[in-house]
């Protein structure tokens, strides 16, 4: 997983690489989990189709990325 804006996360170390995941993850890192572009992660987020944002600051929004997968997960045994 990418490092956002420059910050290293610091929830725990991913088990493959050793890198340390993100707790919390932007529109553009949701959409390249999807793989969909970041304006339909907009437009889900806007519709409701996404689990629950996390509001940072006045215009900052970010997703959990264990809400993000445990929701893949879910869609993969509703498909």
């Amino acid at each position: 997983m990418q490092i956002m804006n420059g910050r290293q996360p610091t929830n725990g170390n991913h088990p493959a690489t050793g890198r340390l995941d993100p707790l919390l993850i932007d529109a553009g890192a949701v959409a390249a989990i999807l793989s969909v572009s970041k304006r339909t992660v907009e437009r889900m987020h806007a519709d409701g189709e996404l689990p629950a944002s996390v509001r940072i600051g006045k215009t900052g929004v970010r997703w959990r990325l264990s809400d993000i997968r445990a929701w893949v997960d879910q869609l993969e045994r509703t498909t």
